[in-house]
């Protein structure tokens, strides 16, 4: 999801010059990152999402929580929190965990 994204893109094809550099330079400095410290899961239903939402594109929302609950953490070393709480829980368990980590 937060990655090289120039070759999904494209669908795979060659594509031209400057999709060839833009695909390059794009893969090589995501090559060089460092993976994170912590990371944060935030999952929340479909719905919800929508709802909270209501200014992006419901099907980008759509697709990317679908993306979220349906990739198992258990072994990413994620933590993974329930976002449907309200706003200002989720933050605070947020903040424990990350100084948890630290």
């Amino acid at each position: 999801m937060d990655g090289p994204q120039v070759r999904r893109l494209i669908h795979g094809t060659r594509g031209g010059l400057v999709e060839q550099f833009a695909m390059r330079l794009e893969e090589r400095a995501y090559g060089v990152l460092s993976p994170p410290d912590v990371l944060i899961v935030l999952q929340i239903p479909e719905q919800l999402a929508l709802d909270r939402k209501p200014e992006d594109q419901p099907e980008r929302v759509r697709t990317r929580s679908r993306e979220i609950l349906g990739i198992d953490w258990s072994s990413t070393g994620a933590i993974v929190l329930d976002a449907s709480l309200p706003a200002a829980e989720v933050a605070a368990e947020m903040k424990r965990q990350i100084w948890r980590e630290l």
